[in-house]
């Protein structure tokens, strides 16, 4: 399955104790929400980061190499790589926190 069709699992699964953290808030539920922003915001740093060295790659390639049909059909594909590098990070948080949020126990 990939990882993004787990994303509505996880909400899933974080939202009864996200509603739950401010009608009676716990450390553990505490933890819980911080960890959530913070998964989010690290997520977002690599994938900036992923997608700023994809394109410098894909820019070094196309300085380096003469302009042939192969070049041309690479660079065409540029987008779809850079997105797909840019969204990795989070394809792999998400796929970690249903892993996790499976197999804990209600907070």
């Amino acid at each position: 399955m990939h990882s993004f069709m787990l994303a509505p699992a996880v909400f899933a699964m974080r939202w009864p104790d996200l509603m739950m953290s401010m009608v009676e808030p716990t450390p553990r539920r505490q933890r819980e929400n911080e960890r959530m922003v913070s998964e989010k915001v690290n997520a977002v740093q690599e994938g900036v980061m992923a997608a700023g060295q994809t394109m410098m790659a894909l820019s070094a390639e196309a300085m380096l190499s003469w302009w042939s049909p192969a070049t041309a059909q690479r660079l065409m594909q540029a987008p779809a790589l850079v997105a797909e590098a840019a969204l990795m990070p989070a394809a792999r948080s998400v796929s970690a926190n249903a892993k996790r949020l499976s197999r804990q126990r209600p907070l």
